[in-house]
């Protein structure tokens, strides 16, 4: 996924005269896209690699492109049935700080995969992978700390986690910053930075952010410049 440049709205923020009518907008699409903020937490050979490029270390770009076939090589036992080789190759990756390797080791023990269920386990493998750029495992603790599964809930750490995510392109993270900062909760209530990844969200499709959009341009709360 890659990052977009976007135009941040004209209007600084929520006229006092529709506070009321943002506050009942934004209460109801907030529990109307709950479900959104689930994202099946599976592993997958299509997640976009987080790769730091160094044209000038032949030896270190060679190296990631073996560590990158060694993924893919897990993900096709993965897929003919071998889990136990899929672990021990994301073992040795993760050793090496492989970002999905790392996640989807947290994949594994959240569903049990392979190995004994264990929501400790996947919250310790998805730090290391969210930490090593995963937009997947940031997505998933923002979704933990927000809800409180299985960690403390803090809406303060899952705006962090979910910035992230946000980014690097994570669509749904954007569309939950958006919620967070329109909401005040876990960010300063700042309705033109909600606007702003919501934005964001929809110039990637996000269907909810776009709906959001065009309720808030409906009720004459925001304006967007068309181009001719």
């Amino acid at each position: 996924m890659h990052p977009v440049r976007f135009v941040r709205s004209r209007a600084a923020a929520a006229p006092d005269r529709h506070s009321k009518a943002v506050l009942v907008f934004i209460t109801a699409l907030f529990i109307c896209m709950l479900a959104m903020m689930l994202r099946p937490q599976t592993a997958t050979a299509a997640m976009a690699p987080v790769v730091i490029e160094h044209p000038a270390d032949l030896s270190r770009h060679g190296e990631a492109a073996m560590l990158e076939q060694q993924f893919a090589s897990s993900m096709e036992a993965l897929q003919k049935g071998d889990v136990e080789r899929a672990l021990d190759t994301w073992r040795t990756l993760a050793d090496k700080g492989h970002a999905r390797a790392l996640y989807n080791l947290g994949v594994a023990h959240a569903q049990g995969v392979g190995v004994e269920a264990s929501a400790a386990l996947s919250i310790y493998w998805w730090h290391r992978a969210a930490l090593a750029g995963s937009t997947e495992a940031q997505y998933n603790l923002g979704l933990a700390y927000a809800q409180g599964q299985n960690v403390a809930k803090s809406p303060v750490v899952a705006s962090m986690f979910w910035y992230m995510a946000a980014s690097g392109g994570d669509a749904a993270a954007q569309f939950n910053l958006g919620m967070m900062a329109a909401e005040g909760d876990g960010l300063r209530r700042d309705f033109e930075n909600a606007v702003f990844w919501w934005q964001r969200a929809a110039a990637q499709g996000f269907p909810h952010a776009i709906q959001a959009l065009d309720i808030l341009e409906r009720q004459g709360i925001i304006t967007r410049a068309r181009a001719d």
